[in-house]
């Protein structure tokens, strides 16, 4: 039997990128005179789905770190 792999973060990261930036940007610029309106929605959304992803990963270190044992700031 073989074991799976976890995909690494920045495997995982591509895969977000492809289904939530790259896909949406390539479905409204192939679409044959998009309206300004729908662009600027998906830009929108792509900008909120960016934000949303910054803040988990940044929520993530914030716990990662307050189980590390170390606390404190490294280097002061």
């Amino acid at each position: 039997m073989s074991e799976q792999k976890t995909p690494s973060f920045m495997q995982e990261l591509d895969l977000w990128s492809e289904a939530t930036v790259i896909g949406p940007v390539f479905q409204v610029a192939s679409e044959p005179k998009s309206e300004d309106k729908v662009v600027a929605q998906v830009v929108d959304a792509i900008k909120l789905a960016i934000r949303r992803k910054v803040l988990e990963s940044f929520r993530n270190g914030q716990a990662a770190r307050s189980t590390d044992g170390k606390g404190g700031h490294h280097g002061r």
